[in-house]
């Protein structure tokens, strides 16, 4: 599979990994074996070495050249409240780059910048060094970043960073992630200890498996050399090449000379990519008996809370709530209101614990099992409480067409069917057919009472049933909807999901690797 179809799966597959995604672009540029430009970063540790250095003078520096007085006076004077760029007359970066827009750009004839100029330190660089392509060299374009706030668009990231410092304690940590992973070296500069270096002397620092060199150098005595160099011309030569050799300058210059070759950036780039990845990939088995744990363990534990709040919460406050608060006689005192005080009790009542518990438990599966930090997992469905569903369909709904509808018809019903004929049969008996006043409201009492017990027994008949299937119904939802549909059925979800996103992940460092075995086999 090609880098850049790598890249489009890496992608589709990762898309908040924006440091990878970066990277991997890199790569794809270097790998094109072409010449080009290369951004290289200058980051500052702190604020003495910021103020101090003059490793910048030192890179950039031409005192043999006629005419670099001018620019390098530029240089020197160059504002440090933003960042500057400096790049060969002829680079192809444009001033409407996103980067651009926000820092000085000196265009200037160093000959560092231009592949064309610079000195190839041909001995020095490249003997005894087991690396297959050294044809392409590429022009480059220094960043120096004195406003961190302005280094955050990952399209217009660096090849490379070099941090310069004055602090053997150093620790590259405190920047943003992505100048992290592509921090190529520190420079330690100060006056303390420094080793020598020549020109011709082989270079100490090899291409290796770790992303992060450092250098030793005191840009100080390479600054007064050049100042000197540049004040006497050549009767300061030998001061110059002193100053030059014991400042250990010229380490740091065949170092960045080497990583222009596409061949060994393109190679340490891909190393760091393959890094990221791998660092990334989390444990199988931690998945695995992630998931195991709540299958096993933590979701049965649950399904117990859940049934215990029905049985012992639900079920005798509901069952209390009926034979206390709506007996059947209350039925005529408020009528229309029982459906709101049925409405209220539920409101406050009606599984409360078990429904937060269930949202809870929900987060944990996807905070447990979704362990891809930058993977693209599906939504979870924000309302998928089923608990919380029958909650909201009994008050909105349910009360209103099944329990109000009893109370009318069951006092309707005692009026018609008993209370009110008794009672004309009761006042035709006194009025027509001379029954004594007693009597006859004896009879339209008894009809009454007969309306009331039948109001009363159709009542508790249906009040019975009705909670009786209600907590079945609950029971039921409980295990099927909320365990085995819903909680047993996203974590099984999300764990396969978990699984294709590690196989996904592997299968593109898997092609990762075979493409670093290809290019960099030697």
């Amino acid at each position: 599979m090609s880098p850049g179809a790598l890249n489009h799966l890496y992608t589709r597959w990762f898309p908040k990994d924006k440091v990878t995604q970066a990277q991997l672009g890199k790569y794809i540029q270097i790998d094109k074996k072409v010449q080009q430009d290369i951004k290289i970063g200058i980051l500052y540790d702190n604020e003495e070495a910021f103020k101090s250095s003059k490793v910048i003078e030192s890179l950039l520096a031409d005192p043999f050249a006629s005419g670099n007085e001018e620019w390098f006076k530029k240089i020197e004077n160059r504002s440090r409240k933003e960042n500057n760029i400096f790049q060969s007359p002829n680079s192809n970066y444009s001033s409407n780059d996103k980067t651009n827009i926000t820092s000085t750009i000196y265009s200037i004839a160093s000959p560092i910048l231009s592949s064309d100029s610079r000195p190839l330190y041909k001995e020095a660089s490249i003997k005894k060094t087991p690396l297959s392509d050294f044809n392409v060299f590429n022009d480059i374009q220094i960043n120096e970043i004195n406003d961190l706030n302005l280094v955050n668009d990952f399209e217009n990231l660096c090849h490379f960073y070099i941090l310069i410092t004055n602090d053997l304690q150093s620790s590259i940590n405190k920047y943003p992630e992505i100048l992290q992973k592509q921090i190529l070296v520190t420079i330690i500069d100060n006056p303390e200890y420094t080793p020598r270096s020549t020109e011709t002397q082989e270079l100490k620092q090899k291409p290796t498996s770790i992303s992060n060199h450092v250098i030793k150098v005191d840009s100080n005595s390479s600054y007064e050399g050049i100042i000197e160099f540049l004040k006497n011309d050549t009767s300061a030569a030998s001061q110059f090449i002193e100053s030059m050799q014991k400042s250990n300058i010229y380490e740091a210059l065949k170092f960045i000379h080497l990583y222009l070759s596409s061949d060994i950036l393109g190679q340490w780039t891909l190393k760091n990519v393959i890094k990221n990845i791998k660092n990334s990939i989390n444990e199988e088995n931690s998945v695995v008996k992630t998931y195991e744990n709540l299958k096993t363990i933590e979701i049965p534990i649950f399904s117990e809370q859940l049934h215990s709040e029905l049985q012992y919460q639900l079920i005798p406050q509901t069952t209390h709530f009926f034979k206390k608060k709506l007996r059947w006689w209350k039925l005529y005192l408020k009528n229309d209101n029982i459906e709101y005080d049925l409405k209220d009790y539920f409101n406050r009542n009606f599984m409360n614990q078990s429904i937060e518990n269930y949202n809870y438990f929900r987060g944990l599966i996807n905070s447990q099992i979704q362990q891809e930090k930058y993977g693209l997992y599906e939504k979870t469905e924000v309302n998928n409480n089923p608990i919380l569903n029958l909650k909201n369909q009994l008050v909105s709904e349910r009360i209103e067409n099944e329990i109000q509808p009893v109370v009318y018809n069951s006092i309707v019903e005692g009026f018609l069917f008993y209370q009110l004929p008794v009672s004309v049969v009761s006042a035709c008996s006194y009025l027509f057919f001379g029954f004594e006043l007693e009597t006859a409201g004896a009879l339209a009492l008894l009809g009454w009472v007969v309306g009331f017990n039948y109001v009363s027994k159709v009542w508790e008949k249906f009040s019975m049933k009705w909670t009786s299937d209600f907590f079945e119904e609950v029971r039921i939802l409980l295990g099927k909807q909320c365990i085995d549909e819903g909680l047993l059925k996203e974590l099984k979800n999300k764990y396969q999901e978990e699984q294709n996103l590690v196989q996904v992940k592997s299968q593109i460092l898997t092609n990762l690797e075979a493409l670093q075995e290809i290019n960099y086999k030697n």
